[in-house]
């Protein structure tokens, strides 16, 4: 999972043409890659263990349901994540203006180091409710519905610590952390002609409706910038902090943005501003979280007896039927079309779009269909 085959010599990977002595790298672009960036493998690296517990309640309840409400956590230890094992001390950089960074990293001869270790940690809480009613009587209904709180210092393998030499800063809710989320299903058999005695009743009867509506709140971001070294550490490709100086909700209302002259923002873009250099920023890691979704489906199914077992089905079936529109991700970017940088959107309050949502996605799928069965 570290790709130590593209580490030297198996790879050489930078190709130098022109170079003088003064700057080996020579004009080419290839001399961004010296020194030599290589992966690595932490020497200790322990097993990743989850401890999981929980304790539930059913009951029976009146018109045939059944409710479940559970609490269940998870702990989980020895989490994979990333850290530049050859990153500067913040401020060096400041320091030492007309020295060349290749001369000031901990291991010289390096460029990145990106180390893999199992040193990350998470923790999990959840209330889970559910009650379901069983087909009966040409009804089916019930809900899910989870109330959870996931936070780490380190979502997957891939993430790389903003500061090497301090974790604190990086632990916050996890990147898939959603704190509500809502399940609504059910079958309905229409009443009349549910038989389907009869040539009136074939024709007319038959009919059975179903769907199901999935509400959920979003998933969290950081806000970060990836274009300047602020912190003097050398390396800014996996972003680092700003400062939080006022509130994310100050006058906002959450609502589409269709111009840079409205005053609709998801978060407030002045709550947000460069750090002092030589230093990282102290916004959270994860602080905001993006616009919550929700879909609506539903099916139409109607049935004809052809003879014996042999059963004709005609069936619609409609994909956010109500044709309802998700926002999308507030602009928390460098620039407005960078999207995000290792899972992580780049901030930059000098982007006119910085702190509004403007896109949105969403469509109505219909599907038409036959069926035969026998």
């Amino acid at each position: 999972s570290t790709l130590l085959g593209g580490n030297v010599p198996f790879q050489p990977q930078v190709t130098i043409s022109n170079g003088i002595a003064d700057n080996p790298g020579g004009t080419t672009v290839g001399s961004k890659d010296l020194p030599f960036a290589v992966n690595g493998q932490d020497a200790v690296f322990k097993h990743p263990t989850a401890y999981m517990y929980s304790v539930g309640i059913q009951r029976e309840l009146p018109f045939g349901f059944t409710a479940d409400v559970s609490y269940v956590g998870r702990k989980g230890l020895y989490l994979q994540r990333e850290r530049n094992l050859n990153q500067l001390l913040p401020g060096t950089i400041q320091a030492n203006p007309d020295v060349n960074i290749a001369a000031l990293r901990p291991y010289a001869g390096y460029g990145v180091i990106r180390l893999s270790e199992n040193a990350g940690r998470s923790n999990y809480h959840s209330l889970q409710v559910s009650a379901d009613r069983r087909y009966t009587n040409g009804l089916k209904v019930g809900f899910a519905y989870t109330l959870g709180k996931s936070e780490d210092n380190g979502s997957d393998k891939r993430n790389v610590l903003w500061n090497t030499y301090d974790d604190s800063i990086f632990w916050g809710p996890s990147n898939y952390d959603r704190r509500h989320v809502l399940a609504v299903y059910y079958i309905y058999d229409l009443p009349f002609f549910r038989e389907q005695s009869g040539v009136l009743g074939n024709v007319l009867g038959g009919w059975q409706v179903s769907g199901a509506s999935f509400f959920r709140t979003g998933t969290p971001f950081s806000v970060v910038q990836t274009s300047q070294d602020v912190a003097g550490v050398g390396d800014v490709s996996v972003g680092q902090p700003w400062d939080l100086v006022g509130d994310p909700k100050a006058n906002t209302n959450g609502q589409l943005s269709t111009s840079r002259a409205d005053q609709n923002f998801w978060f407030n873009p002045a709550a947000f501003a460069p750090p002092a250099p030589g230093t990282f920023g102290n916004a959270p890691r994860n602080l905001l979280y993006n616009p919550g979704e929700q879909q609506w489906d539903l099916a139409i199914f109607k049935n004809f007896n052809v003879g014996g077992t042999r059963r004709l089905q005609l069936r619609g079936e409609f994909f956010n039927f109500p044709n309802h529109p998700n926002l999308g991700e507030p602009s928390a970017n460098v620039s407005a079309q960078t999207g995000q940088v290792n899972s992580y959107p780049v901030a930059d309050p000098t982007n006119g779009d910085f702190g509004r949502v403007t896109r949105k996605s969403g469509q109505r799928d219909i599907q038409l269909s036959v069926r035969f069965q026998f």
